[in-house]
């Protein structure tokens, strides 16, 4: 899934702190390029959970229920609290 390639970014930025640390390359961009790619993680790990839990995504799009329509029952339906302790 999309969050589990987020350790990608942190791959990305040892490498560039290597290139830059044993002086393989001299550029600005790989020593600046270490900061970009670790403040990815933490920029996108929310909102790919957004994207992946319905209710998240459904609430940021505007799709939400409306308030006080669901339903906090934990017993799966047909099923009565009596049958289950029965068991």
């Amino acid at each position: 899934t999309l969050q589990a390639s987020l350790p990608i970014f942190f791959l990305l930025s040892v490498i560039s702190f290597i290139i830059v640390k044993r002086q393989l390359l001299d550029s600005a961009f790989f020593e600046h390029s270490i900061f970009w790619y670790t403040s990815f993680m933490p920029a996108l790990a929310p909102v790919i959970t957004i994207y992946n839990v319905a209710p998240f995504r459904n609430f940021v799009l505007g799709r939400a229920p409306p308030r006080g329509t669901m339903s906090m029952s934990s017993a799966p339906s047909g099923v009565s609290h009596a049958q289950k302790s029965s068991r």
